[in-house]
């Protein structure tokens, strides 16, 4: 099984929203990031996994990717009692966004492409005091023989033959009996049993 391990130091980019326009004069949108600090962090990141590479082709088959992004801890977090303590970082950037600028980042260098990726183990976290930002990457073939542990195998289900929607049946539920006028409220709580 191959396996690619790197550490990316910097502080860690999220991929932001697209957005499109069409300049006067152009008869084509151009296409760009609200992220502007993402082509630098991209291209540290390619270096670094051209360095892991070596001479190794990119993988062609599905991938498992091992991502722990370490953000630098604010003054907030550096007291006695907090600097020990692991600290999930709970801010911006979104984790999702951040998973999304890497993956984009390692297509064609260690994998040909992003939808290869099968698996994902994700984790957002304040670096220990006195440490800068980085990102720990781990890049492995993925085959679902390396079940690890808590993971499920699909098995098929027999259909049921039951109804997909059921009304619930109600037990021991008085039948209310619908009002013929227009009845008060305490008339009402006194046929429901209020």
């Amino acid at each position: 099984m191959t396996v690619f391990q790197f550490t990316v130091f910097g502080e860690p980019q999220q991929k932001g929203s697209m957005r499109a326009f069409v300049p006067k004069g152009w008869n084509r949108p151009v296409v760009t990031t609200t992220n502007r600090n993402l082509k630098a962090w991209e291209a540290l990141v390619r270096s670094r996994a051209n360095q892991s590479r070596a001479e190794h082709s990119p993988l062609g088959g599905p991938i498992a990717l091992s991502i722990n992004f370490y953000f630098q801890r604010p003054k907030r977090l550096l007291t006695k009692n907090t600097i020990a303590v692991f600290q999930p970082h709970i801010t911006a950037p979104d984790l999702s966004k951040l998973v999304r600028g890497l993956e984009d980042a390692l297509s064609g260098i260690l994998f040909l492409d992003d939808k290869q990726v099968a698996k994902i183990e994700a984790t957002k976290a304040y670096a220990a005091s006195g440490e800068g930002s980085y990102c720990q990457v781990q890049v492995r073939e993925h085959y679902p023989a390396q079940l690890q542990f808590g993971e499920v195998r699909h098995e098929a289900v027999q259909p049921s033959t039951a109804p997909l929607f059921q009304e619930p049946e109600l037990q021991n539920a008085k039948a209310v009996k619908p009002a013929k006028r227009k009845a008060s409220k305490t008339a009402i709580r006194r046929e429901v049993g209020f």
